[in-house]
């Protein structure tokens, strides 16, 4: 290894201290770099990843740990490291260019700007050498010295034109939108890109998507469609069922290669885990099928195992690859299985469709690499006979864990154990959907925790963010998502606890929220300032997560009402008429945003809980709960003694006469929304 350090020793996130002896001379982003740029006359290398990207390391290791491509890139360029979940705010931006460049993104993300910043070239994932008619790295070096050299004002101009157009973007597209006729034009448009056979949306490469599935679950939820509902319960199960679940020792990986859900990419990210939670409770919610409740205990099982840090906060990813290579750490050959299983190994083979010569495909090669994914057969432990079917799950249980202590012995894949406050906040929301769906206090407890180590160490007195948390230090000012998803965790637990300190830290942040990111035409910036890139961007795209616009508006909403503030309703309005038309013409992209409008637009109610005691109140939380995500239990005012407790169910204009359990206020709510 090159033990010579470039510009990136010092830095602290795990993505950029993976590169710091790189030959090639990396720069984080800094105007030193932009500085340098000017002074040597050079345009600049900019290439953005995260720690656990498996085709970030590929092409480290082709291009940027090679002497000979470092020479060149050095010569040419000033080259800048970026971590996108260290500055989300410059990722957007850039893959937004990307996208528009070429039609697709995707990490890594390289481009190349000139020395104001602005893009006049953008690819992901290249070889080092030209191949297949693919340009290669060092080629594509040589021609763009050429190009800065010969055509400046040409490249120039390009970068202009692309500022411009992306700025465009984030402008204002307002238009008629009619919010019932959103959801099911959305509806129809999922219906169509539905896979029937095997569960999701699309072909290959085949993502879960949950924002998709939390959308036809609310749906269902309005208009009784039970086509929307089996569309979510085929695809819960295939993805639990499939080679993206980590059979052995749970938890999703990020996507699958094939439209089965059989062979993944075989990295974990927290976010990913937190969405499908959140979309298995509501399902169980939904369904009352133990299923989906099994799958939420699995994955919360995972989550405290690998990626739950001793202060409380949760770590941001678990890389694809470890030193055998990518996916080594879940792959296992037949003779293994054989050699730990003993006797119960075929029943095992069997129930996860293992074969002596492998199942697995090498996703660059497709060559079979000789190794098995497991992923779970059509009736895997069922052969007709009831006893010996209990008999065969138990062999499979038990093989599942002599697997996982088996797997304890491997070369770890690596842990980015950065902690970062929008997703841990999302998780918070999760686990807290989780209680309300199974009464299992412990998802409460954590959710609590994690927000308690959030307000110690994120959280400023007056209620601003920091962004993320590592080794000790807390470091990046907070973004749009920050905000929105820790307000939207503040109010899931003032919600769930009775504590009043949640509901006062959801008032102040989200005070922070609208000072700092406010667009005075409508909607939130993703940044607090105009950042050091070349447009402030605002976005409303619901995927792969909610947008902050879209949780910001329904955040807005609630707490218009539970801290009667008024002015909340009109910052509301403004951010969904900002992007009213993009809604009209491409529904699917903002299907989060759709519910947050729907809950807007008078159609959200308040269930007030009075006449009981706090201890009494988180007790009585859970009974009756059922699917009703357009609705808001919250304590009302609450008595030291346990009295007759009264539920009184609240519209934005008008309150009902209470009743007296919570399963009965939310009977009164059921199938209201749709009637006119």
């Amino acid at each position: 290894m090159n033990i010579k350090k470039n510009h990136l020793d010092g830095q602290r996130s795990p993505y950029l201290i993976q590169h710091v002896h790189n030959p090639v001379d990396w720069y984080p982003w800094s105007d030193e770099a932009f500085r340098k740029a000017r002074e040597e006359d050079k345009p600049v290398f900019l290439s953005i990843g995260y720690s656990t990207c498996h085709w970030c390391h590929v092409m480290e290791r082709e291009s940027f740990e090679d002497e000979r491509v470092a020479k060149v890139m050095n010569d040419a360029f000033v080259c800048i490291k970026v971590d996108r979940e260290e500055r989300p705010d410059i990722d957007q931006f850039y893959m937004s260019v990307c996208q528009m460049m070429t039609g697709s993104g995707g990490w890594p993300l390289n481009l190349i700007l000139d020395n104001d910043r602005k893009p006049f070239f953008a690819f992901t994932y290249i070889p080092k050498d030209s191949r297949g008619g693919q340009m290669g790295l060092l080629d594509l070096t040589a021609q763009i010295s050429a190009l800065w050299k010969e055509n400046r004002a040409e490249l120039k101009g390009q970068a202009e034109k692309i500022v411009a157009t992306v700025g465009n973007l984030s402008r204002i597209t307002k238009g008629e939108l009619d919010i019932r006729m959103a959801f099911q034009k959305a509806f129809q448009e999922l219906s169509r890109s539905y896979d029937a056979e095997n569960g999701g949306f699309g072909f290959r490469p085949k993502f879960p998507n949950f924002p998709y599935l939390m959308f036809l679950l609310r749906y269902n939820y309005l208009y009784g469609e039970k086509e929307a509902l089996e569309m979510v319960e085929k695809t819960l199960r295939k993805i639990r069922e499939g080679g993206i679940y980590d059979q052995v020792g749970f938890g999703l990986h990020r996507y699958s290669t094939d439209p089965h859900w059989i062979v993944p990419h075989f990295e974990k990210m927290l976010y990913d885990q937190a969405m499908a939670i959140a979309s298995y409770s509501e399902a169980y919610q939904s369904t009352g099928d133990s299923f989906y409740s099994n799958v939420v205990a699995e994955i919360y099982a995972f989550l405290l195992r690998e990626m739950r840090d001793l202060e409380g906060g949760f770590y941001s990813a678990i890389d694809a690859d470890s030193g055998a290579g990518e996916g080594r750490y879940y792959l296992w050959s037949y003779q293994e299985i054989q050699r730990i299983l003993g006797n119960d190994s075929d029943t095992f083979c069997n129930a996860f469709n293992c074969t002596p010569d492998g199942n697995f495909m090498d996703e660059a090669t497709g060559r079979s690499a000789g190794l098995n994914v497991l992923y779970m057969a059509a009736n895997p432990t069922s052969d007709g006979n009831a006893g010996k079917t209990d008999q065969n799950a138990e062999i499979v249980n038990r093989g599942r864990k002599k697997l996982l202590e088996a797997r304890k012995g491997r070369d770890l894949p690596g842990i980015d154990r950065k902690i970062v406050t929008e997703i841990n906040a999302l998780m918070i929301t999760a686990l807290s959907k989780a209680y309300r769906a199974t009464g299992l206090k412990e998802y409460l407890d954590t959710a609590v925790e994690t927000a308690d180590f959030l307000l110690r160490r994120m959280v400023r007195e007056d209620g601003t963010l920091q962004h993320q948390f590592i080794r000790g230090i807390v470091s990046g000012d907070g973004m749009l998502n920050d905000y929105a998803y820790l307000v939207e965790a503040f109010l899931e637990l003032f919600s769930a606890t009775a504590e009043r300190r949640f509901l006062d830290s959801a008032i102040r942040s989200n005070d922070r929220l609208v000072s700092l990111f406010q667009d005075r035409e409508g909607g939130f910036f993703t940044s607090p300032y105009k950042t050091d890139i070349p447009v402030r961007m605002k976005e409303a795209y619901d995927a792969p997560l909610p947008s902050g616009n879209s949780v910001e508006v329904r955040n807005l909403a609630i707490l218009s009402y539970l801290a009667d503030r008024q002015d909340f309703i009109g910052l509301a309005e403004k951010c969904v008429a900002a992007f009213s038309g993009m809604i009209s013409e491409s529904p699917t992209y903002f299907v989060a945003m759709i519910q947050s409008a729907f809950s807007l637009m008078g159609e959200s109610y308040f269930i007030k809980v009075s006449g009981q005691n706090t201890e009494s109140y988180r007790k009585n939380f859970l009974t009756g709960i059922s699917f009703s995500p357009f609705s808001t239990v919250y304590p009302g005012e609450l008595s030291d003694h346990t009295e007759r407790a009264e539920y009184s169910v609240c519209t934005m204009k008008e309150c009902r006469m209470p009743v007296s359990s919570l399963s009965a206020a939310l009977a009164s709510i059921a199938g209201k929304h749709t009637k006119e």
